[in-house]
């Protein structure tokens, strides 16, 4: 089950989902999942929504993906970008977590990724409201591997 459309097109909810199709995980607990955050202008989102939503339904990535629509969203820190969030089950699973991305590597995303917790997400901590870095790994433009 996934959200096909486009999410520029969606102004009544702040996200449309993507599950993988088969042996999908299910979470006990979701205290130890976390997502990369994938930031695209918003004359890009519809195009990025449509690869990422495909490799996560077809396993090549986490077994969820969210992607912020056109509905104005009072989290977003820049109205020209909207995010797209990848899942893992487990942010302890390193070798998963950075599966996950090489994986949107090698669907061509590129830029700079952060990959932030599920505690971090659940206790409210942003970059607009945190004097610490939020985010627990970050890969620079291009890179796969994280020492």
């Amino acid at each position: 089950m996934s959200d096909a459309g486009n999410p520029m097109d969606e102004y009544e909810n702040y996200w449309l989902f993507a599950y993988k199709k088969r042996g999908r995980k299910r979470y006990v607990d979701g205290q130890a999942s976390g997502k990369w955050l994938v930031f695209v202008h918003k004359d890009q989102v519809n195009e990025a929504w449509d690869k990422i939503r495909k490799a996560t339904e077809d396993g090549l990535l986490g077994d969820k993906s969210k992607c912020a629509t056109a509905k104005e969203n009072p989290n977003a820190l820049n109205s020209d970008e909207k995010v797209i969030c990848v899942y893992t089950n487990d942010y302890l699973d390193k070798e998963d977590v950075f599966r996950v991305l090489k994986s949107l590597r090698d669907i061509g995303f590129m830029q700079g990724i952060a990959y932030k917790t599920y505690i971090a997400t659940r206790t409210r901590q942003y970059s607009w409201n945190s004097s610490g870095r939020v985010s627990l790994y970050y890969a620079k433009p291009g890179e796969i591997e994280l020492r």
